[in-house]
């Protein structure tokens, strides 16, 4: 019967230790200021109220409008 356990043991150490060091520094984004503007809304809220009522295993169609392109 064959070992294998120490030398996977090994080829995980050994990639281990060279995965690269990543610095929260390095994924800073400075975003550019906007004017962007999202409106959410459901559709079960005939008062307005924004505390519209669900009950459990109803289905909820929720719709977002955006004042210029946008990842929703």
């Amino acid at each position: 019967m064959k070992r294998i356990f120490p030398m996977t043991i090994g080829l995980f150490l050994a990639g281990a230790l060279a995965a690269p060091q990543l610095s929260p520094q390095g994924i800073i984004v400075n975003p550019v200021p906007t004017d962007l503007q999202v409106r959410v809304w459901v559709d079960k809220d005939p008062s307005k109220t924004g505390n519209p009522v669900y009950q459990i295993g109803e289905r909820i169609q929720v719709s977002v409008q955006v004042n210029q392109d946008a990842y929703v």
